[in-house]
């Protein structure tokens, strides 16, 4: 065991690791709160019985969409990476690898929202390992690929994992969010955000951010 680290920090650290290699897909949750309609992205979402055929969805409280979810009579769960409304459209990729279908279908959308996974390379070296979670994700130079044969209005990156292991005992810092967008600059030179928890988006002729107050 590294020196400083507990044993219940050591595990979490090794949870982690091991959550990051069960994919999980992409689902839009969506209710009707009075005239309004709210909708939240997730992956912890999953059935929970089928007699009778319930499901559970996990959000967070210091959400709006928790408000109008939690008052709603009814929601609804959808399975997809790929959303068309009143002309507009998202894509959202998911975990998943370099997927040619991420390029096919995200072609022109409003609004490209991609995982992305970086390491320090000296890291994979030290615990060889991890190169099998590696493989399951994006790199930022695969997505800069992505980005830039499917020319979103909007590029943005989610679920962004940092990858380090100080579980292991390997001095070497985990990777940044600006080695990510350095690395997918190298590629790609249109719009581009990183993402943020509670980040919402606001689409129409163009792709408005806004950040969490």
């Amino acid at each position: 065991m590294q020196a400083g680290i507990t044993p219940d920090e050591q595990l979490a650290a090794q949870t982690k690791l091991a959550l990051r290699r069960l994919a999980s897909a992409v689902a839009v949750v969506s209710c009707r709160y009075g005239d309004m309609r709210h909708a939240m992205t997730a992956t912890a979402v999953n059935a929970m019985s089928m007699n009778p055929p319930s499901m559970i969805v996990c959000v967070n409280r210091a959400t709006t969409f928790h408000g109008a979810i939690s008052t709603a009579k009814r929601f609804a769960i959808n399975i997809l990476h790929r959303i068309e409304f009143n002309g507009r459209s998202v894509l959202i990729s998911g975990d998943t690898r370099l997927n040619q279908n991420v390029i096919k279908y995200g072609a022109g959308v409003d609004l490209l929202l991609h995982e992305v996974l970086a390491v320090n390379p000296a890291v994979l070296q030290k615990v060889p390992k991890l190169m099998a979670i590696f493989n399951l994700h994006t790199s930022a130079a695969q997505c800069g690929e992505v980005f830039a044969q499917d020319k979103p209005k909007l590029a943005a990156f989610t679920h962004i994992v940092l990858m380090g292991a100080p579980a292991f005992g390997v001095p070497f810092p985990a990777s940044t969010v600006q080695d990510i967008i350095d690395e997918t600059r190298k590629v790609y030179h249109g719009p581009l955000k990183s993402g943020v928890d509670l980040m919402s988006f606001e689409i129409g002729d163009t792709v408005a951010v806004n950040r969490p107050m």
